[in-house]
C-alpha cells in the first residue's frame, strides 16, 4: 500500500495540535484516532510475526526494533514501514512542539530554576526507531520511567477490537510521585516502588489511540498484572532521543560521561534507514 503522505502527515498534525493536554501526573496528550483509518488498518494486516520480536523486561512482552528487523522482515513490508516510520516521524515533531512548554519537568530536577537558560531555546534529537511490542497471556510492568536520554515518548495502541471499545484494565496507568524520582529506566519491583507513588489516571487500550509524554525522573507509568490468555495487547512505540552532546551541554560534563560510561550502546550514532 502507498498511501498520500501529504494527507496522511496533515491527519496526524492536525490531531496532535488539536489534543488536549494534561500536566497531571506529568505532562502527557491523549490522541484518538492517530493514524488515518487506512493506514491503522494495514499496519494490523501487516503486524511481523511474534517469531520475529525478543524477549523482553517482562514475562510475556515480546519487542521488534523495525531498524534492526528490517533484513528479516519480507521484502513487500519494506516500504510500508519506511512510510510509517516517516508518518510517525512528523507527529513526533509535533507532539515535541505540544509538550515543549513543559520540558522543565524534564530538566530542572538536573539545572535548576535556569532550565530555559541551560536549553538556549533548542534540544537536539533525534527520532527513536519505531519499535513494536506485544504482550501476551499472564504480564505484568512495574511502574517505571524511561531511559534518561528519552525527551518524549509516546504509545499507539493496535487493538483488533473496534474504536468505540476501551480496555482500561489493558492500559497504561499513570503515578504522581510522593517525591520519589529516578534518573533512567532501573528495574524497581512495583512492591518497593508503588509505596512512594499513586495511582492517578489511565491510558485505556482502545483502537489507535495515541498516549505521548514528556519522559521526567517523575514520569511514572506501568501496566497492571493481567491474564488476557491467547490475545495480544500491541502497541507501537516512538520518541525522541537526546543526544549525548546535548545531555552535555545541558545537564553537565559529570552527567554525559555517566551516560557514556554506563550505557555504552548510547553513544551518538546517526540512525540507518529501516
Amino acid at each position: 500500500m502507498a498511501f498520500d503522505m501529504a494527507m496522511a502527515g496533515a491527519h496526524v498534525r492536525d490531531l496532535v495540535l488539536a489534543a488536549p493536554l494534561s500536566i497531571e501526573p506529568f505532562a502527557h496528550i491523549l490522541i484518538q484516532e492517530f493514524y488515518p483509518d487506512e493506514v491503522y488498518d494495514e499496519i494490523m494486516e501487516r503486524w511481523p510475526a511474534l517469531s520475529l520480536f525478543r524477549h523482553s523486561n517482562a514475562s510475556t512482552r515480546y519487542e521488534l526494533a523495525l531498524k534492526k528487523a528490517a533484513g528479516r522482515l519480507p521484502t513487500e513490508d519494506l516500504a510500508f514501514w519506511r512510510e510509517v516510520t516517516r508518518l510517525t516521524n512528523i507527529a513526533n515533531l509535533y507532539i515535541q512542539k505540544r509538550l515543549s512548554p513543559h520540558f522543565g519537568e524534564k530538566f530542572e530536577p538536573y539545572v535548576g530554576a535556569g532550565w530555559r537558560q541551560a536549553l538556549d531555546g533548542n534540544v537536539d534529537c533525534l527520532p527513536t526507531t519505531i519499535q513494536l511490542a506485544s504482550y501476551t497471556q499472564k504480564f505484568d510492568l512495574s511502574p517505571h520511567v524511561d531511559a534518561l536520554r528519552l525527551l518524549t515518548n509516546a504509545f499507539v495502541y493496535f487493538s483488533e477490537r473496534p474504536a468505540l471499545e476501551p480496555e482500561p484494565e489493558l492500559g497504561t496507568v499513570l503515578y504522581k510521585s510522593r517525591g520519589l524520582a529516578l534518573p533512567t529506566n532501573w528495574g524497581v519491583v512495583r512492591k518497593d516502588i508503588e509505596p512512594f507513588l499513586d495511582r492517578v489516571a489511565i491510558s485505556p487500550y482502545q483502537r489507535n489511540h495515541c498516549f505521548a509524554y514528556i519522559n521526567s525522573p517523575r514520569s511514572f507509568h506501568g501496566v497492571d498484572e493481567l491474564d488476557i490468555g491467547d490475545r495480544h495487547r500491541r502497541l507501537l512505540m516512538f520518541g525522541s532521543l537526546i543526544y549525548v552532546r546535548e545531555v552535555t551541554r545541558i545537564m553537565g560534563q559529570e552527567m554525559g560521561d555517566w551516560i557514556l560510561e554506563e550505557m555504552p550502546h548510547n553513544k551518538l550514532r546517526k540512525p540507518s534507514p529501516l
